[in-house]
């Protein structure tokens, strides 16, 4: 897993004998900036996964409840919860 700063000039690629498969989420906002830091993304941007079924389960549960946020209701109550 990577933490990319979409701001600043960036670059990547699969290996072409170890492709990945990707999922991206992307978060903008200044409390983020605080998260970075804490995760120590500048000096270490990328993160080895122990289980990465586990971590591609997340993202799709994520992008789940990020699908039930519609400009006319807001948030679902199980996103607010």
């Amino acid at each position: 897993m990577a933490w990319i700063d979409g701001h600043q000039p960036h670059a990547h690629w699969a290996d072409a004998a170890d492709p990945w498969e990707l999922l991206w989420l992307r978060m903008d906002g200044t409390r983020l900036v605080g998260l970075r830091d804490f995760l120590g993304a500048v000096e270490s941007p990328v993160f080895r996964v122990e289980e990465p079924h586990d971590v591609k389960k997340c993202f799709l549960d994520v992008l789940k409840l990020m699908s039930e946020i519609t400009p006319d209701r807001g948030a679902s109550k199980t996103l607010a919860a």
